[in-house]
């Protein structure tokens, strides 16, 4: 998975208040687009995907916690 798909989520997930939908695989596919990074040597993207990753994720659970406690 490319970084620009990882933005796509994390751009839409932010600007919107309700969870929004991800592939099924999506963290998955994601990940090996981390792994492939680090194995070819681009150490920067592989930390950029991590770490956009990880805000998409804590954005999310942020949001799942949010309508439970309503």
């Amino acid at each position: 998975m490319s970084i620009s798909q990882v933005q796509v989520a994390l751009s839409r997930e932010l600007l919107s208040k309700d969870l929004e939908p991800l592939e099924r695989d999506f963290y998955r596919r994601a990940l090996r687009g981390v792994r492939e990074a680090k194995n070819s040597g681009d150490s920067v993207t592989a930390e950029l995907l991590l770490r956009s990753l990880r805000l998409l994720f804590l954005l999310r659970v942020q949001k799942a916690l949010h309508m439970i406690s309503e």
